[in-house]
């Protein structure tokens, strides 16, 4: 068995909405940032396809470890999209492994233009500073800024259904022995046991080859592939050997909505 700290990153690292949330902008485009925590498991890109799905963000950009946003599968600039969804695992120190202050910075390099809403997807991002340094560097005139104040995950309620799950922090699970079986397979695919296609890879290490060095096309092919492994295609009937992050969702049954800041709401703390 894992560790109930891992359990909990496979989860929540990178769980993005509310229900109900932002209605003003469901459906409107978007861009999801991702980072080099999409190699820790598959959550942060099962969640790039769920802010495509409800909200309609379907560009996707990298933020390497230096700084640098590169387009994964779009011509779109990054900074011509006004909503932002971060989806990566996290801490209140960190966004995907690059300190808050860093982060801010990079962020503002890339996106020049001021952003109406940027949501971290990571987990107690929102219990740290990293909302208040990005929006300090616009000025403090970003509307709004989302994020957990503690581990989240996307919370079906019952539903298997990536497009209509919520995401809140403090999450419940039911099912508990049956939970801990599918996150041990799922992370038995990606690491252990499970290789990619034929590359004679792992899930993780095929994610990281494509990561450093980044290779925009390998890796654009391989964020669609996991959604298509873990979600679309791993059965659901053999709890025993099911691999199917979509159960993790649909026994995911309650929790606290996500804190928000910004110009149109309350200052940012910390």
């Amino acid at each position: 068995m894992f560790s109930r700290k891992t359990r909990k990153g496979l989860l929540g690292g990178a769980a993005l909405a509310l229900a109900g949330l932002m209605a003003g902008e469901a459906g409107a485009a978007g861009a999801v940032l991702l980072t080099k925590e999409i190699c820790t498991n598959p959550a942060d890109i099962i969640v790039s396809h769920w802010a495509k799905l409800k909200h309609g963000a379907s560009d996707v950009y990298f933020m390497k470890s230096t700084g640098e946003v590169e387009k994964i599968n779009t011509e779109t600039d990054f900074d011509d999209l006004a909503n932002v969804y971060v989806s990566a695992h996290g801490s209140p120190a960190n966004v995907g492994g690059i300190t808050n202050a860093h982060f801010a910075s990079f962020f503002k390099a890339a996106h020049a233009n001021t952003p109406d809403l940027v949501f971290f997807s990571s987990c107690s991002t929102g219990a740290g500073d990293v909302r208040k340094l990005t929006n300090e560097k616009y000025g403090n005139a970003i509307g709004s800024l989302y994020g957990p104040l503690n581990s989240c995950a996307l919370v079906g309620d019952g539903s298997a259904d990536l497009a209509s799950a919520q995401n809140l922090y403090s999450v419940s699970h039911t099912d508990d022995d049956d939970f801990n079986t599918v996150v041990d397979n799922i992370m038995d695919v990606w690491s252990g046991t499970g290789e990619y296609k034929d590359t004679g890879m792992t899930w993780k290490a095929a994610c990281e080859a494509y990561v450093d060095p980044l290779d925009t096309d390998d890796l654009a092919e391989f964020h669609d592939a996991v959604y298509q492994e873990f979600m679309v295609d791993a059965q659901s009937d053999d709890i025993a050997t099911s691999h199917n992050y979509g159960l993790l969702i649909k026994w995911n049954n309650e929790g606290t909505e996500f804190d928000v800041c910004g110009a149109d709401h309350a200052p940012c703390p910390n």
